[in-house]
């Protein structure tokens, strides 16, 4: 399949361009990376392949209306741990 014919094919299923049809298919991975492992922004940044942790901040944001904190902090699952702020501030039981 030639490259133009491959370009209007995604556009014509996604009503997208290949470039932001990728990109959001990254972004949706970052997502459900955030939501479901404790990695952080950064490695999940890296691990959905944007190099440049701005772009992927304000490329997530145009996606999701929010940042991939406030996403995290809305959508997280604790993964049977105790969260940090959590963890923190419990008293010590000795």
């Amino acid at each position: 399949m030639s490259h133009p014919s491959l370009y209007k094919k995604v556009k014509a299923v996604s009503g997208l361009t290949v470039n932001v049809f990728i990109r959001y298919l990254r972004l949706r991975k970052a997502a459900e990376l955030l939501i479901n492992t404790d990695k952080s922004i950064v490695e999940i940044t890296y691990i959905t392949g944007f190099n440049d942790i701005k772009y992927f901040r304000s490329q997530f944001h145009k996606l999701f209306e929010m940042n991939p904190s406030e996403y995290i902090k809305r959508y997280r699952k604790v993964l049977g741990r105790i969260p940090a702020r959590e963890r923190d501030s419990s008293p010590t039981p000795y």
